[in-house]
């Protein structure tokens, strides 16, 4: 485990801000996790720019875009942008996971999902995924946003595969708060991205991109 000093933090988040592939991207942040431990990059404050580069790269990846990079933390607004040869996208990022959970202390305390984790929690947590994402929507939607930019919401519930046609079903009522105030909402699951609505309107279906596709 390794917490990052001010000046290491400093430099990682410049990195994250430079034009990258998608690949390298995620490949640096991946490193990055390893190195610091799951411990340190839940409880270290200031380093959730890493998950945020993760997910971007990630989606980026999914979406087969040129190039990825954060935008600067003193801009304060969109959070990412995408490439697609010269177009640019710019999106604004949010992570639903159970309310109050505290990923950290779990790691610290050597939870084993294997041995500490019964079906009936599994359940538990899926239940609580439509109401995680929803409250994050409206969260983000309350702060007004000037411009336009996408809402990726990256659902961080696991429960095993035994909700996920449940879950998949939710996310067009959870995230309908977010649709007028983002040009697109997307849901980022499971090495999936799922494509929920554009301009206004529902985009959804059974089909999600969990492998290179033009964007």
């Amino acid at each position: 485990m390794t917490r990052l000093t001010k000046d290491q933090i400093i430099q990682h988040r410049t990195q994250l801000e430079r034009s990258e592939d998608p690949e390298k991207m995620l490949h640096n942040c991946e490193e990055l996790m390893d190195c610091m431990g799951s411990a340190d990059l839940f409880t270290q404050p200031g380093v959730d720019f890493i998950t945020e580069g993760w997910a971007a790269a990630k989606f980026a990846q999914l979406r087969s875009a040129d190039n990825v990079r954060l935008i600067p933390q003193r801009d304060q607004w969109p959070d990412f942008e995408l490439l697609f040869g010269g177009q640019k996208e710019s999106w604004e990022f949010t992570e639903a996971d159970i309310p109050d959970r505290r990923r950290g202390d779990e790691y610290q305390a050597g939870r084993s999902l294997a041995t500490q984790d019964p079906v009936e929690d599994w359940i538990k947590r899926a239940e609580q995924a439509p109401e995680a994402i929803r409250q994050r929507c409206t969260n983000k939607v309350a702060k007004h946003y000037s411009g336009r930019a996408g809402l990726l919401v990256y659902l961080n519930i696991g429960e095993f595969g035994i909700r996920q046609a449940e879950i998949e079903a939710s996310f067009k009522d959870a995230t309908r708060s977010a649709k007028d105030a983002f040009s697109e909402v997307w849901v980022l699951w499971k090495e999936r991205a799922y494509p929920i609505w554009k301009d206004g309107r529902p985009v959804f279906s059974a089909r999600c991109v969990t492998k290179n596709v033009p964007g």
